[in-house]
């Protein structure tokens, strides 16, 4: 049996099946304060749908290998994997004060209150759904856009990930079998805007950051209404 390495879940090349599909979406609609364990959703990805093909073959982004990700680090370090990127990442050292991940983490002194951020298609703010339906690995942190984009500027100046050929992996590209043409590297979206390239990442409701190499530019954008901003 072909098996699913780290790098499959980081390109999201694993041809795991997502939970997060339309009738997840539409339980979370009808039942917004359920309160989601990473077993239930991991559970729910295994039940619902046909893996979409062995390991390598095909890329299809899926919140599921991060929730995978997430949990092979708890095993590996025998802590809660928030805790274990808190120290890993160095917030406390390099001052990232505002970063949290709401209802596994306390709430950081001196934090404003989140934004309200809204979906229009399904009436939603953000303020009525229990945080556990995004969360686990695959979403769920919250921070401030400074803290943000000062985080996305000092991994890409090693002020975080030292060993500089340690942190040019998240460079890795997967190339499928099936060809899918797709800008993911190793956890890392590839974007050009006006000759600019930029790597960052996007989220669900539209927040993004994005560092330009050549202006030597990290910038992190919030907005209040849901926005597919990047395919």
């Amino acid at each position: 049996m072909d098996s699913i390495k780290l790098m499959h879940l980081l390109s999201h090349t694993s041809g795991i099946y997502c939970y997060w599909d339309d009738t997840y979406v539409d339980f979370v609609n009808k039942y917004p304060k359920h309160r989601w364990t990473r077993n239930e959703q991991l559970e729910r990805a295994i039940t619902v749908g046909n893996p979409l093909g062995k390991p390598g073959e095909t890329f299809e982004y899926a919140d599921v290998n991060y929730l995978l990700l997430s949990e092979i680090i708890e095993v590996v370090t025998g802590q809660p994997f928030y805790q274990v990127m808190r120290e890993l990442l160095l917030y406390k050292e390099l001052n990232l004060n505002s970063i949290w991940i709401p209802i596994l983490e306390e709430t950081p002194k001196g934090v404003k209150p989140l934004v309200h951020q809204y979906y229009e298609k399904y009436n939603w703010d953000s303020y009525n759904l229990d945080p556990s339906w995004d969360l686990y690995g695959g979403s769920g942190i919250a921070c401030t856009t400074s803290d943000l984009a000062r985080f996305s500027y000092d991994l890409f100046h090693s002020n975080i990930i030292k060993d500089t050929a340690t942190l040019n992996l998240i460079f890795t590209k997967i190339n499928t079998k099936d060809t899918t043409q797709n800008s993911y590297h190793l956890g890392l979206v590839e974007y050009s805007y006006r000759g600019f390239k930029g790597f960052g990442h996007d989220g669900f409701w539209g927040t993004v950051v994005v560092y330009f190499p050549k202006l030597d530019t990290s910038i992190a954008i919030c907005f209040r209404e849901r926005k597919k901003l990047f395919s």
